[in-house]
């Protein structure tokens, strides 16, 4: 293993943005230290770990990673509809508003209404950025070898 470039496994300091593919800033920390993780450890999805690998501190790379390798396609079956009664009365439903659901194993899933009509009321439980391709931005500050087991 080559211990000046980003295998799986190492720890990797780096500085990174995200944008649509129209130019709008989603995500960036260029103007903060640099954040650590862990190759390989499910941190960031795949799709921008492997763009990781094999570069070299000081590195730096812009790619288009397509949507099924970012945060995956936008699932009609992630869209449910809702009786309005089924909310909590005095909670302000709008559109835009994101309302934490629990699933069958009870842990917390986020979900944004789309559309109210009537009594219904449409949530998408897809990420926020699922069905888009996305402009992956990232240089390398630091990498740390794991240790030998």
């Amino acid at each position: 293993m080559n211990e000046n470039k980003v295998n799986k496994g190492s720890k990797v300091a780096l500085n990174f943005s995200l944008t649509m593919e129209d130019g709008q800033l989603v995500d960036s920390n260029f103007d903060k230290e640099p954040a650590d993780l862990i190759i390989g450890e499910g941190t960031m999805p795949d799709g921008f770990e492997q763009q990781l690998i094999g570069l070299i501190v000081g590195q730096e790379i812009e790619v288009l990673v397509p949507c099924e390798k970012a945060f995956g396609e936008s699932r009609d079956a992630n869209i449910r509809e809702f009786n309005r009664a089924q909310f909590a009365k005095g909670i302000g439903l709008e559109v835009g508003l994101m309302i934490s659901f629990a699933d069958k194993a009870n842990s917390e899933l986020p979900g944004v209404i789309v559309n109210i009509q009537d009594e219904l009321v449409t949530v998408d439980f897809n990420h926020p950025l699922a069905g888009h391709n996305l402009m992956f931005k990232a240089r390398v500050d630091k990498i740390t070898q794991p240790m030998a087991e």
